[in-house]
């Protein structure tokens, strides 16, 4: 089984530890044919071992093709607001098309995916200390 973990925080690189970490973790463990996003408004296109770089405006077309190949996506994200932040919310509302993704009919292409949300609440690395 081949997983998509889609990494939407909003300052990954410098403003997130449990987001880093669990990033980190899945580097190490990444199964063969898995692979990773990281969505950022400022690059696109980085590309390493199962690794990419993605922005807005997406490519729709090509983004739906790539998620079609893998058996569960995971998206992993900082909860603040009560909302996910906003280029995960633009990359879902654009991406997750209706009759491509959901509908009564149509390709409904991830009708047999799992989806796993996980996310983090912001805190400190300090709060995450013993004491």
């Amino acid at each position: 089984m081949t997983n998509l973990f889609i990494f939407g925080h909003p300052d990954l690189a410098s403003d997130s530890f449990m987001s880093a970490e669990i990033l980190a973790t899945v580097r190490d463990h990444l199964a063969p044919g898995s692979s990773i996003w990281l969505l950022d408004e400022k690059k696109d296109g980085r590309q390493s071992d199962g690794e990419r770089v993605v922005s807005h405006p997406f490519d729709i077309p090509l983004v739906q093709g790539e998620m079609e190949g893998h058996a569960a996506i995971v998206l992993v994200f900082p909860y603040h607001w009560y909302a996910m932040p906003y280029l995960l919310k633009r990359f879902i509302d654009e991406i997750f098309t209706y009759e491509w993704s959901y509908a009564a009919s149509g390709k409904m292409a991830l009708r047999d995916k799992k989806l796993y949300v996980l996310t983090t609440l912001g805190a400190r690395q300090a709060d995450h200390q013993r004491g």
